[in-house]
């Protein structure tokens, strides 16, 4: 079976098991690190070895920008190669950028955020050791940091926070009361990647406690919707 090594339940993790589910590929997901992967980073996918293969070879490794193509090629149903549209460049920036800068202010500059949601998630699952522990909260602080101080606001929350508010306005917009985005009959990887974010957005599980990038989420019905349709029809972990 495809196997999907991850570090935990991060943004990257959830288009690409998303997406997997969307094209009906089964797979299971090992904890692993970054040394292991051949980009540095995580996730990726390692799938199994071909039946008339000898058994001592080893599958290369499907990095992520490889994922669409190779989904396409294996999957067992109908889906959407976001690739091709144009549309997808405009809107998907919305969701890599605007979005994305406020989840990052929102995970881990929010105080109450990092300890309750962060520093659960991903520093108290590395170690036990106090001083590790203050180690990494350190480094995902200032790495979060350092990555919002390329935004023209600089971390400014509130025009984090407008500029997210505008872009789910717009993916809202787009997706109108279709089922999926751009009309589709089909989802596709820009489904997959909108969903992640609504989806641990809405996740009562991920005990957000400054909430204003979830009530942002909430005022769009449609988007909403899109996050259930993509649980119930996909059978994707709640």
């Amino acid at each position: 079976m495809l196997s999907v090594s991850t570090d935990g339940p991060s943004l990257n993790t959830w288009v690409l098991q998303t997406y997997l589910k969307l094209c009906g590929i089964e797979f299971c997901t090992v904890p692993s690190n970054n040394h292991s992967s051949p980009t540095g980073s995580l996730p990726f996918l390692l799938p199994p070895a071909p039946q008339t293969s000898p058994s001592t070879e080893v599958p290369l490794p499907i990095t992520p920008n490889r994922l669409e193509r190779w989904a396409r090629d294996h999957g067992s149903r109908p889906h959407t190669e976001d690739q091709t549209d144009k549309r997808c460049d405009a809107y998907l920036s919305l969701v890599e950028n605007q979005i994305r800068n406020a989840w990052l202010y929102a995970l881990y500059l929010e105080p109450y955020n990092f300890v309750c949601v962060a520093r659960r998630l991903y520093v108290e699952s590395s170690s036990s050791n106090i001083l590790v522990l203050a180690l990494l909260s350190h480094q995902l602080h200032t790495a979060a940091k350092s990555e919002l101080m390329k935004h023209p606001s600089g971390v400014d929350a509130d025009s984090l926070y407008t500029e997210a508010e505008r872009a789910l306005e717009a993916l809202s917009t787009v997706l109108a009361s279709n089922e999926w985005f751009f009309g589709r009959a089909a989802p596709g990887l820009f489904d997959a990647s909108v969903f992640a974010y609504t989806h641990l957005l809405l996740d009562s599980n991920m005990g957000w406690k400054e909430d204003r990038l979830v009530k942002a989420v909430q005022k769009w019905n449609n988007l909403v919707q899109h996050r259930e349709r993509v649980l119930d029809r996909y059978s994707l972990p709640q």
